[in-house]
């Protein structure tokens, strides 16, 4: 941690108090010894709590901090009967017991924390990891919340097996990451069980604990469907639960029924814990694209030489252009055949398709066609993709800027340098300040 000073409020806690700090906050240990998420802060010590963040803080010693807080922060003395820190520091060690147990015996442990939006899932996450870190211990960690990604950027999930601890999930660098292309897992249950199962593998063999954070998706038939599949494909030996509210109950009630090859475990929710709104969601995702995206160049890609994934383009019969003639006074750039479909890409966006309906019929029956498609080239524009290397596993994410049908290329804004074979498609297109829109 740096130790630089900070000037602002002068804060003594006794030996056994709490200091609660949100985010956006800066401070320094002037004197004694805090403890918080897993790690010791000594005298000297400067921390940097984020917004959106609330972090609580265990005096050791006598202690005496220095520090300043941005808009909404605060910073000040907490009411041990209102926090769960010190029943967290119980449940963690019992946890790394089990751990340290399992691993005389030459076995593996892992952990899935599931529990409702802002139950504290991801601080208990950060907590564990860094208190198995001072332990010796060999952590990865495995996010698997699309919509709120912290290890990597939002529409994917993510391995990472940091060396040292952290204050939050966001400071780790990715080992490995699965394109998922959605921010929400409804209907795309399969694809993150079947890739978290690979990322999973992958890190078996180099770890003694797998930490794996869940999206607080669990209320509702579907929900409870996916997470007892997820529990199904990946069997922890532990699964911790964060008790919120009663949103739970149902999918606790099914996981009972597992409770012979797995321990689960009950976890408080902290009381001060932040919740975040759908605006503040949507600007984290907007930081975490940016941060992605910052060192990024643009890519000229063969078409020729690349698979493309989860979309129709190029997957059809490509038909010669000189064969369609414009729509109106727009012009065809791209059309192909997908059994009784027609798809067509076209110079600007039909803005009015009415007045083209006989020329659509016409192309109907010229080619035997049920149904015309009609796609702008701008419809690309702007539009996430996850970048498959040789072996056709993600490597990266990018930003398609252009399709030039005529060279057979496409351009993609991407911080990914290694070789590109496949392209997978979604349907989220990120804005020029990074904010999202479905298409």
């Amino acid at each position: 941690m740096d130790t630089v000073g900070v000037s602002g409020t002068l804060i003594e806690v006794n030996e056994g108090g709490l200091v609660r700090v949100k985010g956006p906050a800066l401070f320094v240990v002037a004197q004694g010894l805090l403890y918080g998420l897993g790690i010791e802060f000594k005298a000297g010590c400067k921390v940097k709590v984020p917004k959106g963040r609330v972090i609580v803080f265990k005096a050791l010693k006598n202690t005496v901090i220095k520090g300043m807080v941005g808009d909404g922060g605060e910073l000040g003395v907490a009411d041990p009967s209102e926090e769960v820190l010190d029943r967290w520091i119980n449940l963690v060690n019992r946890i790394l017991n089990v751990v340290k147990q399992r691993l005389k015996k030459n076995e593996r442990t892992k952990i899935l924390v599931l529990g409702p939006v802002d139950s504290g899932k991801t601080t208990i996450t950060t907590f564990i990891l860094n208190a198995a870190l001072r332990q010796g211990l060999r952590v990865s960690v495995l996010d698997l919340d699309v919509g709120q990604a912290d290890i990597g950027p939002p529409t994917t999930i993510a391995l990472a097996s940091p060396d040292k601890p952290v204050l939050s999930l966001r400071d780790l660098t990715p080992d490995s990451l699965s394109f998922i292309g959605t921010i929400a897992p409804e209907g795309y249950e399969w694809r993150i069980i079947s890739s978290a199962l690979k990322l999973c593998f992958e890190a078996e063999g180099k770890t003694d604990l797998i930490l794996i954070n869940t999206d607080g998706w669990v209320t509702g038939f579907k929900a409870v469907c996916y997470k007892i599949n997820l529990v199904r494909t990946l069997r922890p030996q532990i699964i911790i639960v964060m008790l919120k509210d009663s949103s739970l109950r149902g999918l606790v009630s099914s996981l009972r029924k597992l409770q012979e090859t797995m321990e689960i475990i009950e976890a408080p929710t902290p009381p001060a814990i932040h919740r975040r709104s759908r605006e503040e969601r949507r600007y984290l995702r907007a930081q975490n694209y940016y941060h992605y995206f910052k060192d990024s160049k643009i890519r000229v890609i063969s078409l020729a030489d690349v698979l493309l994934l989860d979309t129709p383009l190029l997957g059809g019969y490509r038909l010669p252009m000189e064969m369609l003639e414009s729509l109106g006074d727009n012009k065809i750039l791209h059309a192909e055949l997908h059994g009784n479909r027609l798809l067509l890409v076209t110079e600007k966006k039909c803005s009015t398709i009415c007045s083209l309906n006989s020329i659509i019929e016409k192309i109907k029956k010229d080619y035997g066609v049920e149904k015309v498609k009609i796609l702008s080239k701008g419809y690309f524009t702007g539009l996430l993709v996850g970048l498959l290397d040789e072996k056709f596993v993600e490597r990266g994410l990018g930003l398609i800027q252009d399709f030039n049908f005529m060279e057979n290329v496409i351009k993609i804004k991407t911080s990914y340098r290694g070789p590109v074979k496949g392209i997978m498609f979604s349907r989220i297109r990120l804005k020029e300040d990074y904010t999202e829109s479905i298409s």
